[in-house]
């Protein structure tokens, strides 16, 4: 399988500065902080292109990789392509995104590498129109580089972003008028983007004329097949994909996902079976789709086995998963358990809250619902409509109707929050009963 070109390199002349290290405002996780300090004191001796390239390979945190930034600078790499493009790649990587986009407006020369770069940073931040302009100025102005494959995946996870089939279908025409569609990197992110666009079949008929397919190109069509409802058709491509002994734990949580999704709750059950007697162990993807199913069924005693492995496992640290698991034990009724998890996850957000309002108000425990809606902007978390819909429907239903109303009224007085049809049937139940009384 062809892998991408790796980028030339052009050195300078080496140098033999010693590095100063800037002090650290902020805190580093000792892992991190050991590992690129082991990389940093390569810059001790003489440097070149290829030294700051393996140093910003290896940067995940951009304290350090303005570090390595500020020193390419004092050595005289300013304006050097291969060093400031494996910079951009870095910034992108740690989410500096104006440090990313100034870098790339003051390069004085760019590859290929940098606009795919500056395009992967576009589309991480959402910013699709803005990244379908920087494809267009790569496609048609004066650049002077020629297209190659590794550019197509990121581009077209700009249609996704856009919702545009019609671009999509555009661009894939593209492909084939340039004979990029046979690879086979671009045509896995074309059954991608024909399955996230809804158009399932477009999706089927890439795969069907690829000349050469892997593991990702049948999981992407199960993605297809399960995120667009067609969850037997998910399956029927595992099943394909188990004749060639060629599934992986992606496959196997696309349908496990496409049936918990589509509320086949017991199926997402028995695929989860299905796939560890397989051999193959669930990840925090396949954690996140099976729990819903296992709260919407009510089954308790799967999920506190699944409680076991996650806290075996290490994925307690997961919001996704924990919030999951929050809510199997909140549909259990059992909130005494959904408390003790809640009490000590570190990263609680709106949906953890949330959770634990509705199930305090389902089982009368008005007071730690309250207790923990007017905890929540103490601790940074914005309170959103739910919330708000949670402990007005919690009064509700708990019978205390001017509760309910008072909330309503400092709920039209906060900036940025606005009721919606589920607010208003609340109000609406609570005016009638008040009436009645």
């Amino acid at each position: 399988m062809p892998l991408p070109p790796r980028l030339p390199s052009h050195d300078s002349k080496p140098t033999s500065l010693p590095f100063q290290t800037v002090k650290q405002k902020q805190l580093i996780s000792h892992s991190q902080t050991t590992n690129c300090q082991t990389h940093l004191s390569s810059l001790d001796g003489p440097v070149n292109s290829t030294t700051y390239a393996s140093i910003l390979e290896a940067c995940n945190h951009p304290i350090l990789g303005k570090q390595v930034h500020a020193h390419a600078l004092k050595m005289g790499f300013h304006g050097h392509e291969f060093v400031e493009t494996k910079l951009l790649q870095m910034y992108g990587r740690c989410g500096c995104f104006q440090d990313a986009t100034h870098l790339f407006d003051e390069m004085p020369m760019r590859n290929l590498y940098s606009w795919v770069a500056i395009l992967n940073l576009y589309v991480g931040h959402g910013f699709f129109e803005k990244a379908l302009l920087v494809f267009q100025e790569l496609l048609f102005g004066d650049i002077g580089l020629e297209l190659q494959f590794f550019v197509f995946p990121v581009v077209l996870k700009i249609c996704i972003g856009l919702g545009g089939v019609g671009l999509g279908r555009q661009l894939h025409g593209f492909l084939i008028k340039n004979g990029f569609v046979c690879n086979i990197y671009v045509g896995n992110a074309l059954i991608d983007m024909y399955g996230k666009c809804g158009s399932l079949d477009a999706a089927k008929k890439v795969l069907e004329m690829m000349p050469e397919k892997d593991c990702v190109s049948w999981n992407s069509l199960a993605t297809a097949c399960a995120t667009n409802g067609k969850v037997y058709e998910a399956l029927e491509v595992l099943e394909k994909m188990l004749d060639k002994s060629t599934p992986n734990i992606v496959s196997w949580s696309a349908v496990i996902g496409g049936f918990s999704k589509n509320r086949y709750d017991d199926e997402a059950i028995e695929m989860l079976s299905k796939m560890q007697a397989a051999g193959f162990e669930p990840n925090a993807q396949t954690l996140a789709s099976v729990l819903p199913a296992c709260a919407r069924l009510e089954k308790l005693s799967l999920g506190k086995e699944i409680h076991g492995y996650i806290t075996r496992h290490g994925f307690m640290s997961n919001p996704i998963v924990v919030n999951g698991l929050l809510d199997v034990y909140r549909r259990c009724a059992d909130m005494g358990s959904s408390f003790k998890i809640f009490s000590k996850f570190s990263v609680k957000n709106g949906v953890s809250f949330n959770t634990m309002i509705v199930g305090y108000c389902e089982n009368g425990e008005i007071s730690k619902a309250e207790e923990l809606f007017n905890r929540m902007e103490l601790e940074g978390i914005r309170k959103d409509i739910i919330s708000w819909n949670s402990m007005i429907s919690g009064y509700v239903d708990n019978l205390m109707f001017n509760e309910a109303l008072s909330l309503y009224k400092e709920l039209l007085m906060t900036e940025g929050i606005q009721a919606d049809s589920f607010t208003l049937g609340s109000v609406l139940t609570a005016c009638t009963e008040i009436f009645k009384i």
